[in-house]
């Protein structure tokens, strides 16, 4: 049959049903749908930044407060105040407002049974970290003991995994309040008077042991993660796997109140540093920064040269065939 294409307007000749019926046309009924995946493609913490602003920035609040458990034998002793360079005080009085004004720390005008010691050291920017210095408080406490991953328990998790990214919990055991008997026992001195820690400090024996003890707690509602300290590494063997993951970590932090430092994360890599070891889809390597110190801090010491072998670094026993 001849089909003729006229440039004028008319009604139909033939409808639909008659070209069907005649075998002119065919119909061919099918759906095409096109499912839209609820991960994210991000690129760079800004992409994750826009979706998550609460999520960066400010200290983190984990549920419930912390009570710091006393040996029964326990001695209160009362530290005099450290004298301190006259050029640091205004600095470290400027980081005590600071830190009050957080809220974390407060402070005290009521008697108490401790008074510790104040701590400050250099962070890497140049800035104060204001420290407790509970030497006597730590003999006096119960540790909790909490089980911090080895190297070996979690390198298999990493099998398959494309892609990575790591996020920094910011403030990490600020985010742990301290109840109130708890806090009263942190009370430190200063130039300027007493304070006390409202949320977990720098230094006490059971510090690390809860602030691992509550990640862990976390990261088992996310998948494809992995936690040391305040270290968090995503993964997946797929971009999408990878993306779905770290929607899923960012909703959780959102519910449990984990915060992250926008300037410390890295955002779906090939490769990322983790646990002082580079990760990418092959496995674990040794970090060539880490191993250039090792080996200079090693070859100085001249009763043992032998050290400069690369695995006899500790960390990297488990993989030493790898770094011959």
């Amino acid at each position: 049959m001849t089909f003729y294409v006229c440039e004028t307007s008319g009604p139909n000749i033939l409808g639909l049903q008659a070209c069907t019926a005649l075998g002119l046309v065919k119909v061919y009924c099918e759906v095409n749908a096109e499912a839209k995946s609820q991960a994210f493609s991000s690129k760079s913490i800004s992409d994750i930044h826009e979706d998550y602003p609460d999520q960066f920035g400010g200290i983190g609040s984990f549920p419930a407060h912390f009570h710091i458990t006393l040996k029964d034998d326990a001695n209160p002793v009362v530290h005099a105040t450290r004298k301190y360079p006259v050029h640091l005080q205004k600095e470290l009085k400027e980081e005590l407002d600071r830190m009050e004004s957080l809220e974390v720390i407060s402070k005290v005008t009521q008697p108490t049974d401790w008074v510790n010691s104040l701590a400050f050291s250099r962070k890497q920017n140049g800035k104060l970290r204001v420290c407790l210095d509970p030497k006597d408080l730590n003999k006096a406490i119960k540790r909790t003991y909490h089980k911090t991953p080895t190297l070996e328990e979690i390198s298999h998790k990493f099998s398959g995994a494309k892609f990575f990214s790591k996020m920094d919990a910011q403030h990490g055991y600020w985010a742990i309040h301290l109840d109130d008997k708890s806090n009263l026992l942190t009370t430190f001195n200063s130039p300027f008077g007493r304070y006390r820690f409202l949320r977990l400090p720098f230094g006490l024996k059971v510090s690390q042991d809860i602030f691992q003890q509550k990640m862990d707690q976390i990261l088992e509602e996310c998948p494809g993660t992995l936690g040391i300290s305040d270290d968090i590494c995503v993964f997946g063997a797929t971009e999408e796997e990878h993306d779905r993951n770290l929607r899923n970590l960012m909703e959780v932090s959102k519910k449990r109140g984990l915060v992250f430092n926008k300037d410390k994360c890295h955002i779906k890599k090939d490769r990322i540093n983790f646990y002082g070891l580079i990760w990418d889809s092959k496995g674990a390597h040794p970090d060539p920064k880490k191993m250039r110190q090792h080996n200079k801090e090693a070859i100085t010491n001249e009763c043992d040269r032998t050290a400069a072998i690369p695995w006899s670094c500790p960390i990297y026993e488990p993989i030493h065939t790898k770094l011959e």
